[in-house]
């Protein structure tokens, strides 16, 4: 777990070093991306989905 958390003042490059020490580390950065990317597009896709209800509806939301 250490090995892919960025410490709070430690450049990207050391960062990327400490991840790279490891294949195992790498595959499991990779993973948790891609995993985070997937929660972060979804969350779009469904703010989309809400704003085009809101608009069709005539409904005004919260601004988020």
């Amino acid at each position: 777990m250490d090995r892919i958390t960025k410490r709070a003042h430690e450049s990207l490059k050391d960062y990327l070093s400490r991840v790279a020490t490891s294949s195992l580390t790498v595959q499991v950065k990779l993973a948790d991306m891609r995993h985070n990317s997937a929660v972060h597009n979804q969350q779009n896709k469904m703010w989309r989905v809400v704003k085009t209800i809101e608009t069709k509806c005539n409904v005004k939301g919260n601004g988020t």
